[in-house]
């Protein structure tokens, strides 16, 4: 007997009944979409930053700065509105940490 619980979709906000308690998404086209909007952002935001990090004098030249990407990043949270779409730090380090400090030597 499987027990189900209520949950809120992370995309659409719509109450589901969840059958596994890590459950996110309502249906596999809220994950898509939500996985994909995701994927688009990343791609922009490491784009933006490789470039202020390696090519600074084209950044520069293009006016791409710091305060360009935290006003891109302003705008996918007004887009967002009320929805929390990314991990909080705390969540983001326990599960991606170790990795993320042994690639640039950290250890």
């Amino acid at each position: 007997l499987q027990m189900t619980h209520t949950a809120t979709c992370k995309e659409c906000s719509d109450k589901y009944e969840a059958q596994k308690a890590a459950s996110k998404f309502c249906g596999s086209k809220c994950r898509k979409t939500f996985n994909n909007r995701r994927a688009l952002r990343g791609a922009q935001i490491y784009d933006m930053m490789m470039g202020l990090r390696f090519d600074r004098k084209g950044a520069a030249d293009a006016g791409l700065d710091y305060t360009a990407v935290c006003a891109l990043v302003k705008k996918f949270a007004d887009q967002d509105g009320k929805k929390k779409t990314y991990t909080a730090p705390g969540d983001f380090m326990n599960e991606h940490g170790a990795m993320i400090n042994a690639q640039i030597g950290r250890v």
